[in-house]
């Protein structure tokens, strides 16, 4: 017994001296994190500072990275395409910058002004570039340790803490065990009955709590080394998919970096969600053909019929000369909610990205069109039999020039599309032509663009 109160009592002694030092470390690193975070949310007020180089020490924000995990620049974005939650939250505020160190030039990925990258040894490397005998490996290894909490109980108790409590716990049960392993022993030797006797109580209670405890201390230990696979498989997911820059910082060493949200990182998770559960945007294919037509064109006004999404009216924003301007209407109020939310989003690149010349109109196009003063480019699509009321009801308002873009035209040319195909093609007031290409996300079904020009009125 006297063993069994020592042991226990020198468990639970180490275990709070233990979790003493990692709520340390973790104040210590929160506070870190918390002027980080205060530095670079002054930097990023300042329109000025948000894409200089020199606005915040690099240094500062992969301390916001390494500590906190991820601290977004803009409001989260989620979408069907997510594979998790963290995904969509974005770390950092600036594009990559050339860094340059004491023992080797770098550039970080996409610069194409950067200096050759010359070659470092860094001893046994990890999966970041760090040496893992080094202090700084095991800082980050610790504070990895330290992150992401799922609930309270492990805010409280992070997982070395919890490791050292099933641990010793597991250890004491043992020694328990031990003990009346020795003391059944010796009550037989004595002749004493064993079956029903408390030593055998005693130690059926240390075999069990000594196998709950040790699957508990396996299944944490297995835990962490599961987290640490995942978010490698992540960030290596994330650097094929486009959206995290690669770079080398002044020690040398191999970084990754989120990229921050604008209107190119909402378009690539749109196009995945898209591709995955099919959804009618107008895909990368048709859309590089609206995007040139919008160019070509480089019109005043724009107006889009059907937005859906956004994701046209951010393929027609980003190619709009400057001064321009978009109205996009949406008919559903839950996905004109959703496309404002996406272009809102999509504006986090700031001013010169386009989105911030994107209106929204939420409402009947039939009833807005007329209202819409001046168009020079118009884009439908919407329902295919709608598109004719669509385009006689924006005929008062179309320049003389203006170019019509209606979307599914080689899939439903024998459908809900005849009788507007008809029409621009026999008026006199349009020049029309068919613009081949391929239904969004199917590269086996024809499909195109139908493209007119308004002549003017007669």
């Amino acid at each position: 017994t006297f063993h069994i109160r020592s042991t226990s009592a020198s468990t639970i002694t180490h275990s709070v001296l233990y979790a003493h030092a990692h709520l340390k470390l973790r104040l210590e690193t929160t506070d870190r994190c918390i002027v980080s975070i205060a530095q670079a949310t002054v930097d990023c007020a300042d329109p000025a500072h948000r894409f200089s180089p020199s606005a915040s020490s690099g240094s500062d924000m992969m301390e916001v990275q390494r500590c906190c995990g991820m601290l977004p620049s803009q409001p989260t974005l989620f979408s069907a395409n997510s594979t998790s939650r963290n995904d969509f939250r974005r770390r950092g505020f600036r594009k990559p910058q050339q860094r340059k160190g004491n023992a080797a030039t770098v550039r970080a990925a996409g610069n194409d002004g950067g200096q050759q990258i010359k070659p470092q040894k860094l001893g046994r490397q990890s999966d970041g570039g760090l040496d893992k005998d080094s202090e700084r490996w095991k800082k980050r290894v610790m504070e990895d340790e330290l992150r992401d909490p799922s609930n309270f109980l492990e805010y409280l108790a992070p997982r070395p803490v919890r490791r050292v409590l099933l641990g010793g716990s597991a250890v004491g049960c043992l020694i328990a065990t031990a003990i009346a392993v020795t003391q059944l022993i010796h009550d037989a030797s004595l002749g004493m009955p064993l079956v029903g006797s408390e030593t055998a109580s005693t130690l059926v209670v240390d075999l069990l709590g000594f196998a709950a405890f040790g699957w508990l201390y396996s299944r944490e230990q297995g835990g962490g080394e599961r987290r640490i696979a995942q978010r490698q498989a992540l960030r290596q997911r994330q650097i094929e998919l486009g959206d995290r820059d690669v770079y080398h910082n002044e020690e040398g060493e191999k970084m990754s970096r989120l990229k921050e949200v604008d209107a190119d990182w909402v378009r690539r998770r749109l196009e995945r969600w898209g591709k995955r559960d099919n959804m009618p945007f107008i895909g990368p294919e048709k859309g590089g053909i609206l995007q040139r037509l919008v160019r070509e064109a480089a019109p005043g006004l724009a107006v889009e019929v059907g937005t859906m999404a956004g994701y046209s009216a951010i393929l027609i924003g980003q190619s709009l000369p400057e001064g321009s301007r978009l109205v996009t209407m949406e008919r559903d109020w839950k996905w004109g909610l959703a496309a404002k939310r996406f272009l809102w989003q999509a504006r986090g690149a700031g001013p010169g990205s386009g989105m911030e010349a994107v209106d929204v109109i939420i409402g009947n196009a039939l009833q807005q069109l007329p209202k819409q003063k001046g168009i020079d480019f118009l884009f439908l699509d919407g329902m295919p039999r709608e598109y004719l009321p669509y385009l006689q009801a924006a005929e008062q308002s179309l320049r003389p020039g203006a170019v019509i873009v209606a979307d599914n035209a080689g899939v439903f040319k024998d459908g809900g599309l005849k009788p507007y195909l008809e029409y621009v093609r026999n008026s006199p007031l349009y020049v029309s032509s068919f613009v081949e290409s391929h239904l969004e996300w199917r590269v086996d079904v024809p499909d195109g663009l139908e493209v007119s020009k308004y002549l003017g009125p007669l």
